[in-house]
């Protein structure tokens, strides 16, 4: 199973104190999807990158990181989590002003939305333990089963193992798509209610903005950049 980079239908607010009662918000509330407040989707199911601990609360790097952009913009801060392959049509839509999780940069979502390049990750083929199949390339997949997150890099990638493996006269693995809902509950529309987007998965063997060469095609992972996106707001204000 691919493990992901980032990333259920719930809700999770966590507004900071009323900032805009000790400075004025660098954002007019005619760019934003709630006045005076940066609503930030996430998908919190990678420890310690973003997840939910055992209080129930909304933790991690990138949470902390969400919540310290909108300081420096002087709005609260509220926090969607969704799944991931809800996310892009959930910015397009405007249904929150950021994505605040991992997600691989391409040439295709940078022409939709700003992206920003700020670590470098990669995706791995995980095994039972022992590994006792013995899977140690990708020609080892050949007739099992895969299961894989739906609306990302990791998806498209499983498709083009199992396309190289049919041209190599080997058995095709079976794909299983799923998505992680991290609560049943939402305050916002799930992917099944959102139009599909073709930005959700990149073009064919994307490694776009890898900033060290990329593995050999027999490795069972791919590197490649991780970004946050945001909706193209006005430049009066985006770069401050």
């Amino acid at each position: 199973m691919f493990r992901r980079l980032l990333l259920g239908a719930a809700f999770v607010a966590a507004a900071l104190p009323a900032l805009a009662q000790t400075c004025t918000p660098k954002v007019p509330d005619s760019e934003l999807s709630k006045p005076r407040t940066l609503v930030l989707s996430t998908n919190p199911t990678l420890p310690p990158m973003q997840f939910v601990n055992a209080q129930g609360q909304l933790v991690g790097m990138r949470v902390e990181l969400g919540a310290e952009i909108a300081k420096r913009l002087c709005l609260a801060v509220e926090n969607v989590r969704i799944e991931f392959a809800a996310m892009i049509p959930g910015l397009a839509a405007r249904r929150w002003d950021m994505i605040n999780t991992g997600m691989f940069y391409t040439e295709e979502r940078a022409k939709l939305m700003y992206l920003v390049r700020y670590e470098e990750q990669a995706i791995s083929i995980s095994v039972p333990r022992g590994n006792p199949r013995a899977i140690r390339r990708l020609e080892d997949l050949a007739g099992l089963t895969v299961g894989v997150e739906q609306g990302g890099f990791e998806f498209r990638r499983t498709q083009d193992i199992a396309t190289e493996l049919t041209g190599k006269n080997l058995r095709p693995i079976t794909i299983r798509p799923f998505d992680i809902s991290p609560s049943p509950s939402s305050r916002s529309a799930s992917a099944s209610s959102m139009p599909p987007s073709p930005s959700t998965a990149p073009p064919r063997n994307t490694t776009t903005a890898a900033t060290s060469p990329a593995p050999s095609p027999a490795s069972s992972a791919r590197r490649s950049t991780s970004a946050s996106a945001a909706r193209c707001w006005p430049r009066r204000w985006r770069r401050s």
